[in-house]
């Protein structure tokens, strides 16, 4: 009986093992990644964009919105000159803007959808050019903060 109930327990511990792994499996490419919050570990945000971009006098980088509570975008000069940038709500309009010397970085939170509602949603596009046309980079990340 010891021998039957020890291999109970060995197959429902490996059993255990098997469903855990399948769970912990990586979410579909689309859906936004939630991660625990810097703000005292309780409120999740989702990532909408983390990228590092090189550029040629010019470059763009792109996210969607839908919604979920503030809006938080980090910008970083990766590259050896200055540029300016500019994000653009999704009918176009300028939401920030501004020039940023090499190294250096900026970083805003935003409460759009409370301020502008469902218009708020959808694609937000990041606009970066130097005044020489030469190489560039930054980094850049967006994430969508569940108040």
């Amino acid at each position: 009986m010891k021998k039957v109930f020890a291999a109970l327990a060995i197959s429902t511990l490996a059993l255990t093992a098997v469903t855990t792994s399948v769970n912990a499996a990586t979410p579909p490419f689309n859906d936004p990644i939630i991660i625990p919050s810097d703000k005292g570990g309780i409120t999740p945000f989702a990532l909408l964009l983390d990228q590092h971009v090189t550029f040629n006098g010019e470059g763009t980088a792109s996210f969607q919105y839908r919604g979920g509570g503030d809006l938080r975008f980090y910008i970083k000069n990766t590259g050896s000159k200055e540029f300016s940038y500019s994000l653009t709500y999704p009918n176009g309009d300028n939401l920030v803007r501004g020039p940023l010397d090499a190294g250096k970085q900026d970083k805003f939170e935003f409460d759009v959808e409370r301020v502008h509602g469902k218009s708020s949603y959808g694609k937000y596009t990041v606009y970066v050019s130097n005044s020489d046309g030469s190489a560039g980079s930054f980094q850049i990340s967006a994430r969508s903060l569940d108040q």
